[in-house]
């Protein structure tokens, strides 16, 4: 008998639709990896300016991102000292 023939049947499996969420999923993480690499070495042989300059951009947004987490902790953390 022939499982595969049964209308539905695949769908009732739950492990069948978890585990074909998975693939699609690692699939397109691994489309997009593939597209940065190809993007990141077609920027770096066209000098590489444009790459070092988006690199530090994001160095710079990831610090001020550091910084207002900071902040915010500290900001919570004395609202609870003062609440108590």
């Amino acid at each position: 008998m022939n499982l595969g023939f049964i209308p539905g049947l695949m769908s009732e499996l739950p492990e069948f639709d978890s585990y074909l969420s998975l693939w699609k999923t690692l699939t397109l993480i691994k489309v997009f990896s593939d597209l940065r690499k190809q993007t990141k070495q077609r920027v770096l042989s066209q000098d590489g300016d444009e790459y070092n300059n988006t690199n530090a951009a994001k160095v710079t947004v990831e610090k001020y991102c550091q910084h207002q987490d900071r902040e915010y902790k500290e900001y919570q953390k004395k609202l609870t000292e003062l609440q108590e």
